[in-house]
C-alpha cells in the first residue's frame, strides 16, 4: 500500500465531523438514549418508566438539595443505589444523568422533532467547546 493516510488530531476530527453534520459516536449514543428516554417519559413508547425511576416533585424530600444544584421538577431520580453492578450501566441510570444535565428549556419541549433538533444543537455545542476555537470551524 503506497497510499498515505492523514491523521487528524481530535480538534480537526471534530471540525470535519461538524462540517459533515455527523455527531461523534459518543454524542450519538447520548442522543439515542435521550430520544428513547424522551419517548418513554412523554408516553410515545410502549416502554414505561420502571418503579425505581420517578419525577422529582415540589414536595420531594430532596427539594432543599435541589436549590444548591441544577436539578428542578423536570428532572428524574432513581431510588436504587447504582453501587450494584447490575444497575451501573443500566439504560435508565445512564439516561437520567444525561436528561438531568440538559438545560431546562430543552427538557420541557413536547414535540419529538423539536427536541431532537435542540438536543443535537446542545451536543454539538459541547463537542465544539472541547478545545476548538471559533476560527477552527468555518461553515
Amino acid at each position: 500500500m503506497d497510499e498515505e493516510y492523514h491523521h487528524y488530531n481530535s480538534s480537526e476530527y471534530r471540525v470535519k465531523l461538524r462540517k459533515l453534520d455527523i455527531l461523534p459516536i459518543s454524542s450519538r449514543l447520548v442522543l439515542t438514549d435521550l430520544l428513547m428516554f424522551f419517548d418513554i417519559v412523554r408516553g410515545f413508547s410502549c416502554v414505561s418508566l420502571p418503579d425505581y425511576v420517578e419525577k422529582i416533585t415540589p414536595d420531594d424530600n430532596t427539594l432543599g438539595k435541589l436549590r444548591s444544584s441544577h436539578l428542578d421538577t423536570d428532572c428524574y431520580k432513581s431510588n436504587i443505589s447504582i453501587d450494584c453492578l447490575a444497575f451501573q450501566f443500566n439504560f435508565f441510570n445512564r439516561s437520567l444523568s444525561s436528561w438531568n444535565a440538559l438545560p431546562r428549556d430543552i427538557r420541557v419541549i413536547e414535540e419529538r422533532s423539536v427536541f431532537k433538533t435542540a438536543v443535537t444543537a446542545h451536543l454539538w455545542s459541547i463537542e465544539m467547546s472541547e478545545g476548538i476555537t471559533d476560527e477552527s470551524y468555518e461553515e
